[in-house]
């Protein structure tokens, strides 16, 4: 594992302790010494530009390819979660913004949008959207 991930399993460890031991379920126990360890990350991120090239991209010759370049580049324009943008429906769509009840964290987010994103949604409103999933690359 990385260390971030470590460190935020160790910090999790030492939250249930303290709540247990707060609820008299365990005993007392000194976790002071109990360091967190992490790590500076870099976070990159693609720029509008960078977007538009791949939403731009002529992928005639590989349509099959068009459903997750469409799914990648909503992702990127909304900052949605897979599992939020691929449930999307067209009464989420008011005007120029995206209203969504987020699945893991359960709170609400208004989203502008930009063209792009509204010209993806639209198609999917159009024709009978099936979610894509990664179940063919891997199989049971």
């Amino acid at each position: 594992m990385k260390i971030n991930t470590v460190g935020k399993t160790v910090n999790q460890l030492r939250t249930f302790l303290i709540n247990r031991a707060k609820k008299k379920i365990i005993a007392t126990i000194d976790l002071s010494d109990w360091d967190v360890v992490g790590e500076e990350v870099d976070a990159e991120y693609l720029n509008w530009e960078e977007i538009e090239k791949i939403w731009k991209l002529d992928l005639t010759g590989h349509a099959f390819l068009q459903p997750y370049r469409d799914d990648f580049v909503l992702g990127c324009l909304t900052g949605l979660r897979f599992s939020d943008f691929s449930v999307l429906e067209s009464p989420d769509i008011r005007g120029e913004l995206l209203y969504k009840k987020q699945q893991k964290s359960c709170r609400r987010v208004v989203i502008p949008l930009r063209q792009a994103a509204k010209d993806i949604l639209e198609h999917r409103f159009k024709e009978d959207y099936e979610p894509l999933t990664n179940a063919e690359f891997n199989p049971l």
